[in-house]
């Protein structure tokens, strides 16, 4: 469950890792929204979260640091990268008549501010699928792609008749909890590849330890806002063949 994640079950996840699997480095994701976050409350505990992932990547790489170690952890900012998706993505839905839906005034995102996504309450806007399983109603932005007509439904479980609607979903998260690959997988596996780049290309640079965490932060930090953002990719970040 969600709550389980403490300070002290993400320190024994990682030093697992590192002294049972022999990693030298871990790579770890901040969490993103998906369909069980269920309202605005539960979002702010997963930016809580995503400091204490942040703040303890920095104590362990301090720790290793100061006692000549090769390990390290580092923040994979997936949760900026997906808010972003889910940001543009509501800026095209289409209404049944091809027009705006709801979003064609929302602002672009402050992606540089601390903590910019806890402005996203459109995430919060829901609707209701025709079947009923759905308990839980799908966030608009996160997987729609043009709206549907409103249509009446009759809800013979709960004796009522409910006003829903459909829409086409999108080619993004289809079921508001699983990406599709297709779509996000090309920067989730460069950013990937970036992050672990940072610990690994390092062959023939001769400096301190302190010196050399200062390097590895900032990379990551580069990896990060280039590929963990909608930012177009720079060419100098490709090679040759590429």
């Amino acid at each position: 469950p969600p709550r389980a994640i403490t300070k002290d079950t993400l320190n024994e996840t990682i030093s697992l890792c590192r002294d049972y699997i022999g990693a030298r480095t871990v790579v770890v994701m901040t969490i993103n929204f998906t369909n069980d976050v269920h309202n605005p409350a539960e979002w702010a505990w997963a930016a809580s979260m995503n400091e204490l992932l942040r703040e303890m990547a920095r104590t362990f790489n301090k720790n290793a640091t100061e006692h000549q170690s090769e390990f390290r952890v580092q923040i994979m900012e997936f949760a900026n990268f997906t808010t972003q998706v889910h940001w543009a993505n509501a800026r095209t839905i289409r209404a049944p008549d091809g027009d705006s839906f709801e979003y064609p005034n929302l602002m672009p995102p402050k992606a540089s501010e601390h903590n910019w996504d806890q402005n996203a309450t459109f995430l919060f806007d829901r609707f209701k699928p025709w079947h009923r399983m759905n308990h839980h109603p799908h966030s608009i932005p996160t997987v729609c792609s043009k709206m549907g007509e409103e249509f009446i439904y009759d809800n013979h479980q709960l004796k009522r008749v409910e006003l829903r609607r459909q829409c086409r979903y999108n080619s993004v998260m289809l079921d508001g909890l699983h990406w599709c690959m297709s779509s996000v997988g090309p920067r989730y596996h460069a950013g990937l590849s970036c992050l672990l780049g940072c610990a690994y290309n390092r062959s023939g640079k001769k400096s301190s330890r302190k010196e050399e965490l200062r390097q590895i932060e900032e990379c990551e930090r580069l990896c990060n806002d280039q590929f963990m953002s909608l930012v177009p990719i720079n060419e100098s970040w490709l090679e040759e063949e590429a």
